[in-house]
């Protein structure tokens, strides 16, 4: 059964959000920590330095703000003013009290940037931001911040780390778990050394949010967070189990510059965003995809749970700028017994590319997955994997799932069938693309073509660049055929991929086989018109060596009797020249069609 959509839960998180990340709420008490120790003083109960000069701890500050709470509209506000050589290292766990942190129970903006000489980022494709407010654990700080009541908390300009003890160096603590909604964390780094270019076994780190309606990053570039490496007990580098949240802006698994880490020590990275939950907006715009390299997966949809999740207009697998100079994932993106989910919109593709193994892999009992006008090329460098663009993962083995009579089969989105494509040519300033479609029958289907420099070494797909798609159904034998002209036009020597989609299910197939682009020859043929199909506008020409199709579109002229004519002019029985183009599939599209007399 396919799940609602997510379009009615897109934007549900409140306005007042957005005055969070520009800093514009209105605050309740503030408390302005001066000390980086890990201690509970007089402070806590006052919200200032004690008398004998002792400073005010974060302890102090989210004790106080706790002991505070605000209405919804209002916040506290917790600073920093520590004084000395930056950075400022807020020991936690057995590197602070041994105790974990209390956990924020009322709206609160831990603000680092509050910190003389921090600031924000203003690099829309890179973190340039300067932070000097580090918060490092070990597992008996689990987690570093962790926000369990109130609404409205705001956790920005941040460094938070964790690392393990020698019995279990992977055993590092959740950096910031968000048990409440309507939250916001932006502009931090999470997981990653403090010049924002390497990773260590010091430098783990996750978000959790099990709450609904949070916001991870933003769409200014001081609201993207940079993360470099997960904490590998946490399930990921963010982990969504909640509804209605977004997840946008963020560099995940590169550095400050959006380029490849550096690894110190046997530090990997696992799965960079794994959702369990529904209804969860993954980027947005250019100001709000999220970068996602160096992981072994870049996002998982995983269990019954995850469903109606939009993903948009992210690199997965790519540099900052695109390209190939980041460490790039195993698999994009999969999607592992989860339904009804969105990869993709028609203004919002996503750029998934690079990977070293599946584009997007689909498997288990994952159903009604639709995946939409992305650009989605150079996956599988790991060749001998059966890697694809888009994988259909038919009884857990990987490759191309080939295509049955009517569909009938099941599996993965239903192992939803792929075109075939006949023929692509460009002519003039149009490439035509001819083919068809056999699946279920009587069923509408959303056919969408691609470009691609060149095609995959496994002969089907990828899809590099969306160029056209149409809307057609199949009759009650299963099959439909389709002409589709693409302006501009493709170049010669390219590839054509399709994939078909069900309306009715939102079944995404896998890549078709390429069809390479012709750049054919004018040429002139003579015959005998012996059919016309005005609906289609096509002809059949009897000829010497047969009865041969015939397509003309609004740039093709026909004169009859010494006068300028339309198709509606001809007639059965006509004796006709036809200046033509072959279409690839055995059919020819006509320049100009001249009856004589």
């Amino acid at each position: 059964m396919r799940r609602p959509s997510s379009a009615r839960r897109r934007f549900r998180i409140p306005t007042a959000l957005a005055g969070l990340l520009a800093s514009s709420a209105a605050f309740g008490v503030t408390v302005v920590v001066t000390s980086t120790a890990d201690v509970a003083t007089n402070c806590a109960s006052t919200g200032q330095p004690g008398p004998r000069g002792e400073g005010c701890t974060l302890r102090d500050a989210i004790l106080f703000s706790n002991a505070n709470p605000q209405p919804q509209a209002f916040a506290n506000l917790i600073q920093f003013d520590i004084q000395g050589p930056a950075p400022y290292t807020i020991g936690l766990g057995d590197l602070g009290s041994g105790v974990p942190l209390p956990a924020i129970t009322t709206g609160t903006t831990v603000d680092g940037y509050s910190q003389p000489g921090a600031f924000p980022a203003s690099c829309g494709i890179c973190s340039d931001a300067n932070i000097l407010i580090d918060l490092q654990g070990d597992a008996a700080a689990d987690p570093l911040l962790h926000v369990t009541g109130g609404t409205g908390t705001l956790i920005r300009g941040l460094l938070l780390n964790g690392q393990g003890s020698d019995q279990d160096p992977y055993g590092a603590p959740r950096s910031i778990v968000l048990d409440s909604p309507f939250n916001v964390v932006a502009g931090n780094w999470i997981g990653i050394g403090y010049t924002g270019n390497f990773v260590g076994l010091t430098t783990l780190g996750n978000v959790t949010v099990n709450s609904g309606d949070n916001q991870i990053g933003g769409s200014d570039p001081a609201d993207h967070n940079l993360m470099g490496v997960e904490t590998p007990t946490a399930g990921g580098m963010i982990v969504v189990a909640g509804s209605g949240n977004r997840i946008q802006g963020n560099q995940i698994g590169t550095n400050s510059a959006g380029f490849t880490l550096d690894r110190l020590g046997p530090v990997g990275g696992g799965i960079a965003i794994r959702v369990t939950g529904d209804d969860n907006f993954i980027g947005g715009s250019p100001a709000e995809r999220n970068q996602i390299a160096g992981h072994s997966t870049g996002i998982l949809f995983f269990g019954g749970g995850a469903f109606a999740n939009v993903v948009e207009g992210n690199y997965i697998g790519t540099d900052s700028h695109g390209g190939n100079g980041a460490d790039p994932n195993t698999d994009g993106i999969g999607l592992q017994d989860a339904s009804g989910n969105l990869i993709g919109a028609l203004t919002a593709g996503n750029r998934i590319a690079f990977n070293r193994d599946t584009g997007i892999q689909v498997s288990g009992s994952s159903q009604g997955n639709t995946i939409c006008c992305n650009s989605i090329f150079a996956n599988g460098s790991n060749l001998g994997n059966g890697n694809l663009g888009i994988d259909l993962i038919d009884q857990g083995v990987p490759g191309v799932t080939f295509n049955d009579a009517c569909d009938g089969d099941g599996g993965p989105n239903g192992l939803q069938n792929f075109p075939s494509l006949t023929g692509a040519a460009t002519i003039r300033s149009t490439t035509h693309i001819q083919g068809t479609l056999n699946s279920t029958p009587s069923t509408s289907f959303r056919i969408q073509f691609f470009a691609n420099t060149q095609c995959d070494p496994s002969g089907f797909g990828q899809g590099e660049t969306f160029v056209a798609e149409t809307f057609l159904a199949t009759d009650a034998n299963c099959n439909l055929s389709f002409s589709v002209p693409v302006f501009p036009a493709i170049p010669g020597g390219q590839f054509v991929t399709a994939t078909a989609t069900a309306l009715s299910t939102g079944d995404t197939s896998e890549f078709s086989a390429c069809q390479p682009v012709l750049v054919p020859q004018h040429q002139q043929i003579n015959g005998a018109v012996q059919s016309l199909d005005p609906a289609a506008r096509t002809l059949g020409l009897s000829t010497a060596s047969g009865v041969l199709t015939i397509r003309t579109d609004e740039d093709t002229k026909f004169r009859k009797s010494h006068r300028n004519v339309d198709f509606e002019a001809l007639a059965v029985g006509d004796t006709a020249e036809v200046k033509e183009s072959p279409l690839g599939d055995g059919s020819f599209l006509a320049d100009k069609v001249t009856v004589p007399q």
